[in-house]
């Protein structure tokens, strides 16, 4: 499903306190690696505004960076806004 990275990333967002550990668990980086791996395959076309904005949020309030997803998502602002 298209929404199933921003859940994930989005309840895993919400345990602030829990992030510094999340980034660095070694399964939340085989996610994010997968993740990553989609996006270059595929770019953000499988993924709704609402999922990428979500998404993106979700890195935001854990720290995380994914300069390919913040690449991508300039690339393909137009559409996005």
């Amino acid at each position: 499903s298209t929404d199933e990275p921003a859940l994930m990333f989005g309840r895993l967002g919400r345990s602030r306190s829990d992030s510094g550990i999340i980034r660095c668990d070694k399964s939340f980086m085989l996610l994010l690696a997968e993740f990553e791996g989609r996006l270059e395959r595929e770019g953000l076309k499988w993924m709704g505004v609402r999922e990428i904005s979500n998404t993106v949020h979700a890195f935001g309030v854990m720290g995380v960076t994914s300069k390919l997803l913040f690449d991508i998502v300039e690339k393909d602002a137009e559409r996005i806004m």
